[in-house]
Order: C-alpha cells, then sequence, then structure tokens
C-alpha cells in the first residue's frame, strides 16, 4: 500500500534524520504543508495545482514532477496530518504521567491539528473524492 511508504518518508523527515535526500525531502514536505493549508480551508475541489504551484513559488510543470497529481498530493497531506498525530500522541504518552493531564494534551493535540480544518472540507472529499474520505474513516 502506499501509505506505509508515504509514513516512513514523513516519518524520516519528522525525525530530523539527514541524508542526502533531505533537501528533496524537506522541499516535499514544504509542500505538502503548505497545501495542507490550500485544502484545509478551500476544499478539495476548490483547490487547482495551478494554485498550490503558485503559493509555493514553484512551475506546475516541477510540482507535477514531485507529486503525480492532486488526488496523490492530497493523500499525502492527509498522511502528514496523520503521521503529526502519531507522533504527537507517542510523545505525550511517554512523557506524562498523570492520567488528567495526559487527557488536556491530548484533546490539545486534536485540536491544535483541526482547527484550519473546515467542516466543508470533509462534505467535499466525500463527494468529490470519495476513496480518499474512506481512508479517514
Amino acid at each position: 500500500m502506499v501509505r506505509s511508504g508515504i509514513f516512513v518518508r514523513l516519518a524520516t523527515t519528522l525525525s530530523g534524520y539527514n541524508s542526502p535526500m533531505t533537501n528533496a525531502l524537506d522541499r516535499r514536505t514544504a509542500i505538502i504543508r503548505e497545501s495542507r493549508e490550500l485544502f484545509f480551508s478551500q476544499g478539495f475541489s476548490g483547490v487547482t495545482m495551478d494554485e498550490v504551484a503558485g503559493k509555493i513559488g514553484i512551475s506546475k510543470k516541477t510540482l507535477y514532477e514531485i507529486f503525480p497529481g492532486k488526488e496523490g498530493l492530497l493523500e499525502e497531506v492527509l498522511a502528514l496530518q496523520f503521521a503529526e498525530l502519531t507522533k504527537g500522541l507517542s510523545v505525550i504518552l511517554a512523557e506524562e504521567p498523570d492520567y488528567r493531564r495526559k487527557l488536556e494534551r491530548v484533546m490539545a493535540l486534536i485540536m491544535e491539528l483541526t482547527r484550519k480544518i473546515r467542516p466543508a472540507f470533509a462534505i467535499d472529499l466525500k463527494k468529490n473524492a470519495p476513496h480518499l474520505f474512506a481512508k479517514l474513516m
């Protein structure tokens, strides 16, 4: 499944591992992060690859060399979101001994990761990319 490769790339980037591919991974992750803002605020159908390329300051051709299409880019956006949630939860569970404080930190993490997601995003995703919506469920 494609997701495992995505998670490995993102986990490597998030962990700060340096390798010859770090610059490419950093660039890729930067594109995913910027695209996340667009998708979560404007919805899947409201974002074009032209707009993504323009926001990041690269050509559309370069964007398509890195990502095969908008669905692939959104899939990696969702993978990043889940990777950040998983990493944050792991840190909280490992660090926090107090149950009440642990719960507070988990709730704060979830709120932080979801605060920029407009409700219309899920509706749009369900309608226009149901196979990606299904991955969220």
